[in-house]
């Protein structure tokens, strides 16, 4: 290893810190639509309670 590798050295550690950081919130991401669809589905599932109440009236 020469003295002149070091700033190809540092380039690659930061791209590949980068590229980390870039897939841990993709991961984040893609965790909170999965939690919104699901959440959306149990939404869709029930009824609201302004309803049911307008209903037994």
């Amino acid at each position: 290893m020469f003295i002149s590798d070091f700033p190809i050295i540092s380039a690659q550690l930061e791209i590949y810190q980068r590229f980390l950081r870039y897939i841990s919130a993709t991961r984040n991401i893609s965790a909170i639509f999965k939690i919104y669809r699901l959440t959306d589905k149990n939404r869709q599932m029930t009824e609201p309670y302004n309803k049911k109440r307008v209903l037994q009236n």
